[in-house]
């Protein structure tokens, strides 16, 4: 999936607000921690539904599904936060009250990557044969706190 990520070291916060970029397509994307192929985390919107957010990723070449939750909002806040070996993840519909998706150990040595990501590519028995052309997020801003 297409990434716009920075390299970072020790604890932080990674925050972006997402919304649909079309409204005849679902919006798939959101935050990635990433040190290689083989250990990732992602907190994602609509992977697996519109309104679902699911936190998970790969640990030493394993997959893992951390959390998973719902939250009906146009604009869908998202948080990861790693606190030394720990990341946890947020959902916000309004960037005040957040609720968690849980949490994870994630041990690699810095530096790591995080930002944003986007899915283009639909999951076809969530979505059989609708919308064609793929998916389309926006993000509204991407905030960074170390």
């Amino acid at each position: 999936s297409p990434r716009l990520m920075r390299f970072v070291s020790g604890n932080f916060a990674a925050q972006t607000i997402c919304s649909p970029a079309m409204a005849d397509r679902p919006a798939i994307g959101g935050v990635v921690l990433w040190k290689d192929r083989k250990n990732f985390l992602t907190l994602v919107k609509g992977k697996m539904g519109r309104n679902e957010i699911t936190f998970h990723g790969c640990r030493r070449a394993e997959d893992v599904i951390v959390g998973r939750g719902r939250l009906v909002a146009e604009a869908l806040h998202l948080r990861l936060e790693r606190e030394n070996n720990l990341v946890r993840a947020l959902c916000s519909s309004d960037g005040a009250t957040w609720y968690t998706l849980g949490h994870t150990e994630f041990s690699v040595h810095d530096p790591v990557e995080v930002g944003l990501y986007a899915v283009g590519r639909i999951q076809r028995f969530l979505y059989p044969g609708a919308f064609p052309e793929g998916s389309a997020i926006r993000f509204d801003e991407f905030r960074l706190y170390q």
